[in-house]
């Protein structure tokens, strides 16, 4: 069986900066470190969320954007993004799709990858 994820404080790296006294650089907003954007700011808190890639059909994705009308140029910030972001989440929360992280192996592969550096 696969052990409980156990709460952890996730302090981040700024967080720990402080803790071990080490000099901090100011925010930076958004930013790229060259494969995924990043947003730097004071406070922020941050998730991660893993889908397997039968989770929501790619059919289902290009019709959402084709009903929202969006483009490739359109800004994560504009309306039809964020409705696109809500559809997605809600058809993921609908368990479609083989759901692996259901098996306890597969589950326990995540969570230990995911506290191996703590």
């Amino acid at each position: 069986m696969c052990s409980e994820i156990k709460p952890r404080e996730i302090l981040g790296a700024r967080a720990s900066a402080r803790k071990q006294g080490l000099q901090m650089s100011e925010p930076k907003g958004w930013h790229s470190r060259g494969y995924l954007p990043h947003l730097d700011e004071p406070g922020l808190v941050q998730s991660v969320t893993f889908s397997l890639h039968d989770a929501v059909p790619i059919h289902v994705i290009a019709r959402w954007k084709q009903e929202l009308d969006l483009s490739e140029t359109i800004t994560t910030s504009d309306q039809r993004s964020l409705e696109l972001r809500k559809r997605i989440a809600q058809f993921e929360d609908q368990g479609h799709g083989t759901c692996a992280l259901q098996i306890a192996r597969a589950a326990e592969l995540v969570q230990n990858t995911l506290i191996h550096f703590d």
